[in-house]
């Protein structure tokens, strides 16, 4: 079992058999939050596969929508990789800042090779601060996408000088859809941070998608049949 901490009186509802709170995965309990503490457990396992979903409609909606912007503009073969690549990392950085996310995983490949396995922790360890900052803080910000992508942008053109602009576009495609895509759930994201920590949402309360529900599940499959769709008429 695992302890979630639930923060105000609209997030504290357990209804038996229904979807895992999203304070699972936002931990709505921040600093700021006003009324009493409601200490709810949740089975570990059932937690467990609420992050790996959300986790993966962030990759499904990012890397969905780079494939039908490369389709879109006709970009040739290695700039729409970029582009998707970029968009499947900056879709995993915003939650770079709670521990145990996809993006502090090692690969595959990475578990097969263990060189790869040691470049892969050292290129994660300066993410780790950001743990400090809360779940949904200024990871989840309009200030944090603008300077993660000025970012990636400065450090490619370092390395990759002439793709440049295609792994800025595409962190920066990956970050905004995994901050729209947290906007529409009922915890909100603070996207004006740190300017104000109010949490902002992309729709009415009552279309708000809980985390692990079967909404989120039908929203991921819908992205995914949508992508197709308009990628193959796109291509046509």
């Amino acid at each position: 079992m695992v302890e979630v901490r639930l923060g105000p009186p609209q997030h504290r509802a357990v209804r038996a058999g229904g979807a895992v709170p999203d304070g699972v995965v936002a931990e709505l309990d921040q600093a700021g939050h006003a009324g009493a503490q409601l200490a709810t457990r949740v089975p570990a396992d059932r937690a467990r596969r609420v992050i790996v979903l959300r986790a993966t409609t962030h990759q499904i909606a990012g890397v969905g929508l780079a494939v039908v912007t490369a389709t879109a503009l006709d970009a040739t073969a290695t700039s729409a990789a970029v582009l998707v690549a970029g968009a499947w990392l900056g879709s995993l950085l915003p939650d770079a800042d709670r521990a145990g996310s996809r993006i502090y995983r090692a690969r595959r490949l990475e578990r097969r090779a263990w060189p790869l396995r040691i470049v892969g922790r050292l290129a994660r360890l300066p993410l780790r601060a950001l743990i400090l900052l809360g779940h949904r803080g200024l990871t989840h910000s309009l200030l944090a996408t603008a300077a993660v992508t000025a970012a990636a942008f400065a450090l490619a053109s370092t390395v990759v000088p002439a793709l440049a602009h295609e792994v800025a576009a595409g962190i920066l495609i990956g970050y905004l859809a995994h901050v729209a895509a947290d906007a529409c759930t009922p915890g909100g994201v603070p996207l004006l941070a740190p300017l104000s920590k109010r949490r902002r949402h992309l729709l009415p309360r009552p279309a708000r998608i809980p985390t692990g529900s079967l909404r989120e599940l039908a929203v991921a499959a819908a992205l995914t049949g949508g992508t197709v769709a308009v990628t193959l008429l796109l291509a046509g």
